[in-house]
């Protein structure tokens, strides 16, 4: 269930922990004894930004960036990886027709000699000591075409709905705050 809602916590952890710093930060200038108003703003504004911005983009640079080298799987063969991924779950790439493996040997998964992985050609390599490594981020949705094999990955899909999700949420609270105080104001009015 984490997968299907990912977008929604990453966004509201986003938000809680904006408002939560800005609550903190405000009271950590307050303790800095300002002479103006004027360099009471500046200090504010110099400690809320620099973390919001953290706040707002560090979990888009961890999936963009991080994930892909962050989450890797190494195995002593490339099926064997390729099983530790997708076999132990049961759930291959959508578009990819799954391996047939003969069974576990010496604690290595072994495929049938028809067995074809060339959906992990871009997202797999060798290490210098022999092991077969997928990287973190990992094909989701394979489509075959003249030129090969191409997949999206899981890190597509998350950037692309963690950002969704965020612009949506920003904007419709962008929105909120100009409208509900032309509605207070209409209110106001009205009862007077």
């Amino acid at each position: 269930w984490t997968r299907k809602y990912i977008s929604y916590i990453t966004t509201g952890l986003i938000y809680v922990f904006s408002f939560l710093w800005d609550q903190l930060a405000i009271r950590l200038v307050n303790a800095q004894n300002h002479r103006t108003e004027g360099r009471w703003e500046h200090a504010l504004v110099l400690t809320i930004v620099p973390v919001r911005l953290f706040f707002a983009l560090y979990p888009f640079l961890v999936v963009a960036f991080v994930k892909k080298y962050a989450n890797m799987t190494c195995s002593s063969s490339l099926a064997d990886a390729a099983y530790q991924v997708y076999g132990e779950h049961g759930k291959w790439p959508l578009g990819v027709d799954v391996p047939a493996y003969l069974g576990n040997v010496n604690g290595t998964w072994v495929p049938t000699s028809g067995a074809d992985f060339a959906f992990l050609n871009h997202h797999a390599y060798q290490s210098q000591s022999g092991q077969h490594c997928i990287l973190g981020c990992l094909p989701q949705e394979c489509f075959k075409d003249h030129g090969g094999i191409h997949c999206v990955t899981d890190c597509v899909w998350q950037l692309e709905s963690n950002l969704m999700v965020f612009f949506l949420t920003h904007c419709l609270g962008t929105l909120a705050s100009l409208v509900a105080p032309i509605i207070l104001a209409r209110f106001a009015v009205i009862q007077e």
